[in-house]
């Protein structure tokens, strides 16, 4: 079924190789990277007498790893988990935007805590700054 809208295939294989501009990113993101890394490891080794206690080492695991799972928690929102409304105006410019997430799934392997939840509702809103030209 050569042609048709359900052969997921490129039709041509040249389509799909990546042309100058996907390669100059590439090796813009590696060069960053590769920075990245270098000044870690030297930044690293400027610290070589400084001591931290167990303390320090203790929140700065938590932070890793409480900011991997809300950054993990949020890129696993899915559109029937979030809604978006736009308040009216009631004519005197307090327009607002309200967003909502609810019915997110949980799991935890916590002892005594281990199972399945649903996290409450959070609501959101902000007021609209700008919508534009209005003429």
């Amino acid at each position: 079924m050569s042609g048709s809208g359900d052969n997921p295939q490129p039709a041509d294989p040249e389509s799909v190789r990546l042309g100058a501009a996907g390669w100059i990113a590439i090796i813009a993101m590696f060069a960053f990277l590769a920075s990245a890394i270098i000044y870690s490891v030297h930044a690293w080794g400027l610290l070589a007498g400084v001591g931290m206690s167990p303390m320090g080492w203790l929140f700065l695991v938590l932070g890793v790893v409480v900011t991997i799972a809300v950054g993990a928690g949020l890129m696993g929102l899915t559109t029937s988990e979030v809604s978006f409304t736009s308040i009216a105006d009631s004519g005197i410019g307090d327009a607002r935007y309200q967003v909502t997430v609810s019915g997110v799934p949980l799991l935890t392997w916590i002892p005594y805590m281990a199972g399945r939840y649903t996290a409450p509702t959070v609501i959101a809103t902000a007021p609209v700054q700008s919508q534009g030209a209005t003429n």
